[in-house]
């Protein structure tokens, strides 16, 4: 069972690690704008990792922000950019550009 401890002075975030093609619901654009949305007026905010050739329109639409969005070439090139994801995980309290992060390896 997932037993959530929210401490009150820590940002809340999600790591989603996705290929960015929705094979359950919800799969349009539309519903998943309003349940990150959902998410993220909680908030929490949702750092998209999209693998491969991703939609980057998906990608945003559940981040709410392009600069919260970080893409890799494959699977395995995940380990290998875990520093750049780590530094954005740090800048979340920092005033950030909209800027797409693209990782390669």
């Amino acid at each position: 069972m997932l037993v959530s401890h929210t401490r009150i002075d820590v940002q809340q975030v999600l790591l989603l690690i996705t290929d960015g093609n929705p094979n359950v619901r919800p799969s349009s654009l539309k519903e998943l704008q309003a349940k990150a949305t959902a998410i993220r007026a909680k908030g929490i905010k949702i750092i998209v990792l999209g693998v491969g050739v991703v939609s980057m329109d998906m990608l945003e639409a559940i981040a709410g922000d392009n600069v919260y969005v970080v893409t890799v070439s494959s699977f395995s090139a995940i380990y290998d950019s875990m520093e750049s994801l780590i530094a954005l995980l740090g800048t979340l309290s920092a005033t950030t550009t909209n800027t797409t992060t693209s990782l390669t390896s």
